[in-house]
């Protein structure tokens, strides 16, 4: 998982073992928003990812976070 984070260029935050868990910051693109936060949930036989815009107060995503989702299970699921 810390692999596919790195190599799409996402920053490692917070590794929590204890409670299965990653959050990586995801970088600005163009003005549509000023990044997202990608938290990852995981046991020994699934994962739930989710993305969010790092601005509480940002309504609109403009299908960023969805993007975001598809495109790391896409990185995940090709290794």
């Amino acid at each position: 998982m810390k692999n596919a984070l790195e190599t799409k260029g996402w920053k490692l935050l917070k590794e929590d073992e204890d409670r299965h868990q990653i959050i990586a910051q995801i970088p600005a693109s163009g003005s549509m928003t000023l990044g997202e936060l990608c938290k990852i949930q995981f046991d020994m036989t699934s994962y739930v990812i989710e993305s969010r815009c790092i601005l509480f107060t940002q309504f609109v995503d403009f299908g960023k976070n969805k993007k975001n989702v598809k495109s790391l299970l896409s990185m995940i699921n090709s290794n």
